[in-house]
């Protein structure tokens, strides 16, 4: 019986033995590089984790061009270039029909339109929004400020003149631009409560400008393409993770993620 439970026991060590020697050898055979990557792999991560509040300035850029090109982004731009290179051929003849038939509106509304959309206006009321609502405050100011790079670069590359004088840079309409950049901004922001509002502003800067003379029509509609597509480009996307921050305090701003 002795031996019996002695050739039991050296069975059951046997047999256990072989179950566990393949995962050893196994673990055993794993390369030090791989272990040595997998290492920095979960180092980095628990430092990442531990640092949530590194600047992101590039991720926010990524992000605005994410937005930005999306399927919607791209039929907004298309939808709106072809309606521009549409109106183009009928520029001069709405010209011509708005002045001789006074389709204009008032020099009092038209000089209110032309200051809203100089730029100082909207702007200092975005700085204003900063303070009670910094992500969409920022919103808005990054749609207005890129607007205004974007169409100035179309002016000088187009070389458009304008219809009452010989200067090249008529399209598109900065000032229509800047407006509806700031409404399209304030939609995303707050919703149509907001937007109505803010919309009926652009459109009255796009339609002082008509009154001025100083822009065709297609410039004016290029102008709102491009202000309404920045708007949605630069909007806040608390899904992304993304979140701006500013201590107004210390000075300091920026960009974090948030896990």
């Amino acid at each position: 019986m002795a031996r019996t439970l002695t050739g039991t026991v050296l069975t059951t060590a046997f047999c256990t033995s072989l179950t566990f020697t393949p995962s050893l050898s196994r673990a055993e055979k794993t390369p030090p590089q791989k272990i040595k990557e997998t290492s920095e792999a979960t180092s980095k991560e628990e430092k990442k984790k531990q640092n949530p509040e590194e600047l992101t300035w590039k991720a926010h850029g990524r992000n605005i061009i994410k937005q930005g090109f999306d399927r919607k982004g791209w039929w907004i731009l298309g939808v709106g270039t072809a309606v521009t290179l549409a109106i183009i051929p009928w520029d001069k003849d709405i010209r011509e029909d708005v002045e001789n038939n006074n389709r204009k509106i008032g020099s009092g509304l038209s000089q209110v339109g032309s200051r809203l959309g100089g730029g100082v206006p909207l702007t200092l009321f975005a700085l204003g929004q900063m303070y009670w609502d910094y992500p969409n405050g920022l919103a808005a100011l990054e749609a207005m400020t890129l607007s205004s790079i974007t169409h100035n670069i179309l002016k000088f590359s187009t070389a458009r003149e304008r219809p009452d004088r010989p200067q090249r840079e008529s399209f598109p309409s900065g000032h229509t631009a800047h407006g509806f950049a700031f409404a399209s901004a304030m939609q995303h922001a707050y919703g149509w409560k907001a937007a109505v509002p803010s919309y009926t502003v652009a459109t009255l800067i796009g339609l002082s400008r008509q009154a001025d003379g100083v822009h065709w029509t297609s410039d004016l509609i290029f102008g709102a393409v491009l202000g309404i597509w920045w708007g949605r480009a630069t909007r806040y996307d608390k899904s992304s993770g993304i979140k701006p921050y500013a201590d107004f305090s210390s000075g300091t701003f920026g960009f974090r993620y948030e896990f």
